[in-house]
C-alpha cells in the first residue's frame, strides 16, 4: 500500500506541480482569489463560494473555494481599503489532499470618474496531505503568497499576479513538490451591442518559466445585466459552456449563480468537470466615488 501511495499518485502530482492552485473555469467570478488586488473592489463586502468535480475516470478529484472580503472607505478620500481571506481545498482520489488559506489586502485609488487602479498582496499558507483513514502517510506545510495590480474602468480591466511567490516546496513522504511562482495576465473588455445586451471577452493567461503558457479565452453575451451565456476555450485542453445569473437584487443585495460544464479535448480526461459558484454582495453606492473625486478635484 505505502509503495502505491508513494508512486502512482505522487507520479500524478508532478504532473500538477505548476498547476497550484488549480485553474478554474470560472475565474473572472473567483478573480479576487487569483489577483489579491480585486478584492472587494466593487462591493461593501462579498462572499463566494465553488465547488469544481471531475468527471469520468477522475471523477473522485474535487476542488472547494471559499472567499470573503469587506472594505473600509477612510471619509471624504478618494482611496479605501479592502480585507478579506479565501480558503481552498483540493482533493485528487483518495490520497492526495491540498489546503490553502490565505488573508488578503488591497489598497484602491481612484484615478478619475472612469478609472481607478489597485494594488494587493496575499499571505498564507499551503498543506499537502498524503494518506486516508487506512494509511497515513504524511503531511507538509509551506508558506505562500502573491502580489497583484489592478486597472479597471467602465467597460476594461487589465490585472497581473506574480504568485507563489516564496517558491517553497513540500515533501509529505517521498516526492518533492515546488510551488513554482508563475505570472497571471487577465485582460477584460465590455462592448455595448443594444441598450439591452452587453459582449463582454477576456483573456487570461498563465505564464509559466519552464513550461507553455496556459491560455484561457472567453467570450459571451449578458443580457439585461441578469442573464449570461458564455463559451470558454482553454488553449489545447478544454472548451467549456457557462451559464450564469449575473445580478438578483434582493433586499438591497446582489447574488449571483454560475454554472459551467467543461468538455476535455483530446479525449484528456482530467479537464472534463463542472464548476458551481454562489455569491452574495452588498453593492457600493455608484455615486460615492464620482462625488469623493469631485471632492478632492
Amino acid at each position: 500500500m505505502a509503495f502505491l501511495i508513494s508512486t502512482i499518485p505522487s507520479a500524478y502530482a508532478q504532473l500538477l506541480v505548476h498547476n497550484y492552485p488549480i485553474a478554474l473555469t470560472q475565474y473572472v467570478q473567483q478573480m479576487a482569489f487569483y489577483n489579491p488586488a480585486a478584492t472587494a473592489v466593487h462591493n461593501n463586502w462579498e462572499i463566494s463560494v465553488e465547488n469544481r468535480r471531475n468527471t469520468g475516470f477522475w471523477r473522485n478529484n474535487q476542488t472547494s473555494l471559499g472567499y470573503g472580503a469587506f472594505r473600509i472607505t477612510p471619509k471624504g478620500s478618494s482611496y479605501f481599503h479592502s480585507i478579506g481571506g479565501s480558503l481552498y481545498y483540493e482533493k485528487e482520489g483518495n490520497y492526495l489532499r491540498r489546503y490553502r488559506g490565505y488573508l488578503q489586502y488591497a489598497y484602491h485609488v481612484t484615478l478619475n470618474k472612469n478609472w481607478h487602479a489597485s494594488a494587493g498582496i496575499s499571505f498564507g499558507m499551503m498543506t499537502y496531505q498524503v494518506g486516508n483513514n487506512d494509511y497515513d502517510g504524511g503531511t507538509a506545510n509551506a508558506l505562500d503568497g502573491s502580489v497583484g495590480f489592478l486597472i479597471q474602468g467602465k467597460s476594461a480591466y487589465l490585472g497581473l499576479t506574480v504568485a507563489q511567490i516564496p517558491e517553497k516546496h513540500v515533501q509529505p513522504i517521498y516526492e518533492k513538490t515546488v510551488l513554482s511562482r508563475y505570472y497571471q495576465l487577465m485582460v477584460g473588455k465590455d462592448l455595448s451591442l443594444t441598450d439591452e445586451l452587453l459582449l463582454k471577452s477576456n483573456i487570461n493567461t498563465r505564464l509559466f518559466s519552464s513550461q507553455a503558457p496556459d491560455v484561457f479565452l472567453q467570450t459571451g453575451l449578458a443580457w439585461k445585466n441578469t442573464l449570461g451565456l458564455y463559451g470558454t476555450y482553454r488553449w489545447n485542453r478544454q472548451v467549456s459552456l457557462l451559464l450564469g445569473l449575473e445580478q438578483i437584487e434582493w433586499e438591497g443585495l446582489h447574488l449571483k449563480a454560475f454554472f459551467s460544464y467543461d468538455v476535455a479535448l483530446y479525449n484528456d480526461q482530467r479537464y472534463q468537470a463542472f464548476e458551481i459558484t454562489l455569491q452574495c454582495m452588498k453593492p457600493k453606492k455608484q455615486t460615492n466615488s464620482n462625488t469623493t473625486t469631485r471632492k478632492k478635484q
